[in-house]
């Protein structure tokens, strides 16, 4: 398990090993707005403006495209 975490991690400093039960905790205490915002992204996928401002911008009316994140 520990060889996992490190392979998993190594060279990822913003990258965090949690359980399942973290994460949904995690969730739980979001703003709904910043859900919103996440949801608009691809699995893997980074906003091309950075993660602070991506996460700082007011969310998207529902069915507006955001900047960074594909169209569907």
């Amino acid at each position: 398990e520990a060889a996992f975490k490190y392979i998993a991690a190594a060279g990822h400093d913003d990258v965090r090993m949690v359980s399942f039960r973290q994460l949904v905790d995690w969730l739980d205490a979001q703003d709904p707005a910043v859900l919103e915002r996440l949801r608009s992204l691809e699995v893997g996928q980074k906003p091309s403006q950075g993660w602070k401002d991506f996460l700082a911008a007011p969310a998207p009316a529902p069915g507006k495209a955001v900047a960074g994140a594909p169209s569907a």
